[in-house]
């Protein structure tokens, strides 16, 4: 018999919500499932716990860029430090 995932708990609910966000839930439908109408909270308390997002968001800046004004917006220019 597997464990469930129980999302009633001070433990359950922390481990569920970051579970969900590293499934690629966004933070909107997380909250719902929680019963919340602020998708912002579920952003501010587990925000945290996802911190490749930060660094994949500039390479999917990149990517965008290049694609919509070629490769001089590409990754192959250097980035301040």
């Amino acid at each position: 018999m597997s464990p469930r995932l129980r999302a009633d708990d001070e433990v359950g609910v922390p481990t569920a919500v970051t579970f969900w966000l590293a499934a690629g839930l966004k933070s909107h439908a997380v909250a719902q499932l929680l019963g919340h109408t602020d998708a912002g909270l579920v952003d501010r308390l587990y925000g945290h716990a996802l911190p490749d997002e930060v660094s994949s968001a500039g390479i999917a800046m990149e990517a965008w860029l290049a694609s919509r004004f070629g490769s001089r917006f590409g990754s192959s220019a250097p980035h301040p430090q």
